[in-house]
């Protein structure tokens, strides 16, 4: 972790998962919020640059692929279920998307709008 002040266990075992050959999919904007995030800890003087450079560096050595979600999906699909399931549309795109209906949700309150939108759910 690299603020131990924030350190929560999820995260904690995220990481230890991905060290041991997990792998994870994130938003394709990830990469600019978390050098972003990074960028303004520097700033702040929460940690120095070269601690930044150390941090980048690791993430770039794990197992992390973006998700490249056709826009078609981000323009068509995302909204009905965003409508739907009262979720903001980048909590919506930050699920897992393939051939344009294939969702990966984390809790069950998407399971309902996904069904009648016709999308499958991933399990």
């Amino acid at each position: 972790m690299v603020f131990q002040d924030e350190s929560v266990d999820w995260v904690d075992a995220l990481f230890r998962g991905l060290g041991g050959g997990d792998q994870a999919i994130v938003p394709r904007h990830w990469a600019l919020e978390i050098s972003n995030s990074f960028l303004m800890a520097v700033r702040r003087g929460r940690m120095k640059r070269e601690e930044l450079d150390r941090a980048l560096q690791i993430l770039l050595a794990l197992p992390i692929q973006a998700d490249l979600i056709a826009d078609s999906v981000v323009f068509e699909k995302i909204p009905v279920l965003a409508e739907k399931s009262q979720l903001t549309m980048p909590r919506i795109s930050s699920w897992r998307c393939e051939s344009g209906s294939r969702f990966e949700p984390s809790k069950g309150q998407l399971r309902a709008p996904a069904s009648s939108a016709g999308a499958t759910l991933a399990r």
